[in-house]
């Protein structure tokens, strides 16, 4: 008998599914396409929070340094929106690029959500060392 108030009084504090934050991006993944070399590429990834509470983004994680993200610290509250906004640094890098950033919230299920950004950096050409015109005699 106990055990039956037990689960009734804990099925009563739980809270009913579907209850919490939720994030819900616009676009998880952006493609730069082509860039050149030394460009500060940058997209904003934005997103709603489609729970009834308020939804925190407690940290985005990348990759390496060359990916930079900035994001609300704010609660964003039930209905409203928010975004990250993500800048990558080609200086240096050529080829394909694709980064994977961990964002991690306060949803009581899947805590971490990834969104992802793509391109490729072409070189920039290299400058000829110019050479001094042999002298004449």
């Amino acid at each position: 008998m106990s055990t039956l108030s037990f689960t009734k009084a804990n099925a009563q504090t739980a809270a009913p599914a579907g209850d919490g934050p939720k994030v819900v991006f616009t676009d998880q993944s952006h493609d730069f396409g082509k860039i050149t070399e030394g460009t500060q590429a940058k997209f904003s990834f934005k997103f709603t929070n489609t729970g009834n509470q308020p939804l925190v983004i407690t940290n985005v994680s990348t990759p390496c340094g060359c990916t930079t993200p900035t994001y609300t610290h704010d609660p964003v509250a039930p209905g409203k929106t928010g975004e990250i906004a993500v800048n990558y640094n080609s200086t240096g890098r050529g080829g394909e690029f694709n980064k994977v950033l961990t964002v991690t919230t306060n949803m009581t299920a899947n805590k971490d959500v990834t969104i992802m950004i793509k391109g490729e950096v072409i070189p920039k050409p290299t400058q000829p060392v110019a050479t001094p015109a042999p002298a004449t005699k």
